[in-house]
């Protein structure tokens, strides 16, 4: 069965991660500092906590984007955090 599926041209263009972060990432600000660096990096998605660590999803029209904003997850972590693992799964993009 061979049918196509058309992807709208906005949607081709984005690129989407699940991005599971491990370490002592509880209880240190480290949600509203994601969510600061999301900001500023034009990305949309969700973060939460959960009994692995913290699950971060991440949406941006580019690959760089979400490079930049994982790169600056370490560097510019609250004090308190400690990062041991930021593990990327790349995720089909979801439409706006």
């Amino acid at each position: 069965m061979n049918e196509r599926v058309d992807i709208p041209v906005g949607l081709r263009l984005q690129r989407r991660v699940r991005l599971r972060v491990r370490g002592l990432v509880q209880g240190v600000g480290f949600r509203p500092h994601v969510w600061r660096l999301a900001a500023r990096h034009a990305l949309t998605g969700f973060v939460l906590n959960d009994q692995d660590g913290v699950l971060i999803e991440a949406q941006a029209p580019a690959e760089a984007d979400i490079a930049r904003f994982i790169d600056a997850l370490a560097a510019e972590a609250p004090r308190l955090a400690r990062i041991d693992t930021v593990e990327p799964e790349w995720c089909a993009p979801l439409a706006r």
